[in-house]
């Protein structure tokens, strides 16, 4: 299960400072540097996305990952994940898991994948303390883009190692009242697929 909150930035220096600001959360270790080049995929039918589910091959500093997630509910989604080099590898693997949702496995077992958007960017990521929680605090730059389209990425997530959902709130608040950030509604997945949807238009 993944518990997270997303945090859009007004402008990189802003990104930064809220990211490394150790007082309002202090770091429990280092800071790592990934690089991520990630494609969603859907059925031909848009089956996922119409569930506001995602399905996503992501390579992070080159080791692949195919995830699983459902909407929101709350704070909460499901995330399943498999290390996987291509997408179907992936489906075969996340079909073997009891958790998968019923209609998810459905349009899984039809094998058909159709590439959708996409996502480029470096994230930096470190674990912190708030209260009595453990949040990992990453910060993501880069670019979303969607056939012809793309537009920059900025944003800071939020997400909980060990705790409470309140705690992971108030950790966001906090940052808020420090710094130009306001909170993000929408995946990444579904801010690429507004690109396409404003290029047809």
């Amino acid at each position: 299960m993944e518990i997270e909150i997303k945090l859009q930035a007004d402008t990189r220096l802003a990104a930064e400072a809220a990211f490394f600001d150790e007082d309002t959360l202090p770091s429990l270790g280092g800071t790592r540097h990934i690089i991520m080049n990630t494609a969603y995929y859907d059925d031909p039918e848009g089956s996922f996305a119409a569930r506001r589910q995602t399905l996503r091959l992501r390579r992070e500093d080159g080791k692949g990952v195919v995830t699983f997630k459902t909407a929101l509910v709350g704070l909460r989604r499901l995330e399943l994940e498999a290390d996987a080099d291509s997408i179907e590898a992936g489906a075969a693997a996340l079909l073997l898991m009891d958790a998968l949702p019923a209609d998810a496995r459905e349009s899984l077992e039809k094998g058909r994948f159709v590439p959708v958007c996409g996502a480029a960017f470096s994230r930096d990521t470190r674990r912190c303390r708030f209260e009595s929680a453990e949040l990992d605090l990453c910060l993501d730059r880069g670019i979303l883009f969607c056939e012809n389209a793309k537009t920059p990425l900025l944003e800071l997530e939020l997400e909980l190692a060990r705790g409470s959902e309140e705690a992971l709130s108030r950790a966001a608040e906090a940052l808020i009242a420090r710094w130009p950030l306001t909170p993000l509604s929408l995946s990444k997945q579904q801010r690429a697929m507004a690109l396409r949807d404003k290029e047809r238009r």
